[in-house]
C-alpha cells in the first residue's frame, strides 16, 4: 500500500471510528470503501487500515481496530506490518502501543526486513532501545546482501541510530553476506552525497562514531577491499583523512591487485593520490598499475603526480597495458608526450598479446601520437601475437592515411 492510499484509508478509518461510536457500535470493520488514484472505490483490508493506522500513528484507530479482532501481526501486499509500519514512520507512541498489545517484534517481510531495521534505516535512533527492550534481534539480517540493522543504520548515515545500536550491544564487527563489508565500509563508500554538504557532514559522523566505538579500520572485506578503500571510493577527502588519521594501511591490496593510491588514481582524484603519497603510499607505484590507472582516467596531473614518485614508466596493468599504450590508444596527446619526454619505451609490448602503444594509436586513427610514437622510435614492422602490424591495425580499422605512414616507414 503506498503512502498516498495509507493516508486515504487512514482518514476513512478517522470517520469510520466517529460513526461508530456515535451509533454504539461494536462489530469488528473488516473492510470498507476507499477512492483509488483512478476515482473508482476499492476495498479496504482491516491489514491496510492497521497499516494506515500505524502509518498515521492514530491510536485512536489501532485501539478500535485491535479491540475488536483485528490482528496486529496482519501484513500487507509486500509483508509489512504496523508496526514496521509505525518504526519506518517514527511513530514511538504506535510502535509502544503494537508491542503491547501482541505485534511481533521480529516479524519479518519477504525481504527478511524486521521493525528494528525499519527503525535504523529512517534513523529511529528513539525507538532502538524500545524495540531492543521488546527482545528485537539485533544481528537479524535481511534477505538481499545480509545486512543487519547496524549496517543499514551506517549506510542510511544516522549516527544517533547508529550510537543506539552499539549501546545496545549490536556486533561491531559483524559482515554482510554479500561481500564481506562491515558498518564502517558502508558508512564510508556512499558515494551518493558528493553535492549534498548536509548528508556529507552526516556520513563522517557516522563513520567518526563507528571508529570511536573502535572498529577495525584495516578490517578487509572477502576480496581484500578496506575501509580505507571505500572512502576513496566515496571521493571525499576527509573520509580518507579520518581513516588514515584512525591508522588505515595505506598499502593495502584487493585480491586483484587494487591498492588505495590505484583506486585514487582510477577515480581521477589527485587531491587523494597527494594525500595517500603524503602518506607514505607505495604499493601501486611500485609496479606500475597506479600509473596505468591515472593514464586510463585521462588525467595530465595525475600522471606527473605518479611518474614524480618514482612509478615504473612501463609498468602494467592488470590487463598488460602500459600508461603509454592506453593513453595512445585515448587519443591522450599530453599525456603521451609527457611519458615519452620521461622516457617511456616506445615499443612496450603488452605480455599477454604483443600489442604496442603504436598499434593501439594506429587503429584507433591517431595520426599525431603516431607521428609521436615513431619519432620517439616506436618500431613500424612490430608484429602482436595474433598477426597484426601496426599498418594492418590502422588498414582494417579505415585510416588508411595512418596505413601508407606506417607501410613507408616499414
Amino acid at each position: 500500500m503506498t503512502p498516498k492510499r495509507l493516508k486515504l484509508a487512514a482518514r476513512l478509518l478517522a470517520a469510520l471510528v466517529v460513526v461508530a461510536m456515535a451509533n454504539g457500535a461494536m462489530a469488528p470493520v473488516a473492510r470498507a470503501q476507499t477512492p483509488s488514484p483512478g476515482g473508482e472505490t476499492r476495498q479496504v483490508t482491516a491489514a491496510e487500515m492497521l497499516l494506515a493506522a500505524a502509518e498515521a500513528n492514530r491510536i485512536d484507530i489501532l485501539k478500535y481496530l485491535i479491540d475488536r479482532g483485528g490482528d496486529p501481526n496482519a501484513a500487507g501486499a509486500d509483508g509489512s506490518t504496523a508496526l514496521m509500519v509505525a518504526a519506518a514512520a517514527g511513530h514511538r507512541d504506535a510502535v509502544a502501543y503494537l508491542l503491547a498489545h501482541g505485534a511481533d517484534v521480529n516479524r519479518t517481510r519477504g525481504d527478511g526486513w524486521t521493525a528494528l531495521m525499519a527503525a535504523a534505516d529512517r534513523g529511529g535512533a528513539e525507538l532502538v532501545p524500545v524495540l531492543v527492550a521488546a527482545g528485537a534481534e539485533l544481528e537479524a539480517r535481511e534477505a538481499r546482501d545480509g545486512l543487519t540493522a547496524l549496517m543499514i543504520a551506517a549506510r542510511g548515515q544516522s549516527a544517533a541510530a547508529v550510537a543506539a545500536l552499539l549501546e545496545a550491544g549490536a556486533d561491531l564487527a559483524a559482515r554482510d553476506r554479500r561481500r564481506g563489508l562491515s558498518a564502517l565500509h558502508h558508512a564510508l563508500r556512499s558515494r551518493g552525497d558528493r553535492t549534498a554538504p548536509g548528508l556529507r557532514a552526516k556520513a563522517l559522523g557516522v563513520a567518526t562514531e563507528l571508529i570511536a566505538a573502535a572498529a577495525d579500520v584495516n578490517a578487509p572485506a572477502t576480496d581484500g577491499w578496506t575501509p580505507l578503500m571505500s572512502a576513496l571510493d566515496s571521493g571525499e577527502e576527509a573520509r580518507v583523512r579520518l581513516v588514515l588519521d584512525a591508522g588505515a594501511n595505506a598499502d593495502a591490496e584487493t585480491e586483484d591487485g587494487r591498492t588505495p593510491l590505484t583506486i585514487a588514481a582510477e577515480r581521477g582524484a589527485p587531491a587523494l593520490v597527494r594525500l595517500l603519497l603524503a602518506r607514505g603510499a607505495a604499493a601501486g607505484v611500485a609496479g606500475g598499475r597506479a600509473l596505468a590507472a591515472a593514464a586510463a582516467s585521462g588525467s595530465l596531473e595525475l600522471v606527473r603526480l605518479i611518474a614524480e614518485a618514482g612509478a615504473p614508466l612501463d609498468g602494467a596493468d592488470a590487463k598488460g597495458r602500459t600508461a603509454l599504450a592506453i593513453a595512445a590508444g585515448s587519443g591522450m596527446d599530453e599525456i603521451v608526450v609527457h611519458l615519452l619526454a620521461r622516457g617511456a619505451a616506445p615499443n612496450a609490448a603488452n605480455p599477454r598479446d604483443g600489442t604496442t602503444a603504436l598499434m593501439w594509436a594506429a587503429n584507433a586513427g591517431h595520426m599525431d601520437i603516431v607521428r609521436a610514437l615513431i619519432a620517439a622510435g616506436a618500431d613500424v614492422g612490430l608484429v602482436a601475437d595474433d598477426g597484426w602490424t601496426a599498418a594492418k591495425a590502422a588498414e582494417m580499422a579505415g585510416h588508411d592515411d595512418i596505413a601508407r605512414l606506417l607501410r613507408r616507414g616499414a
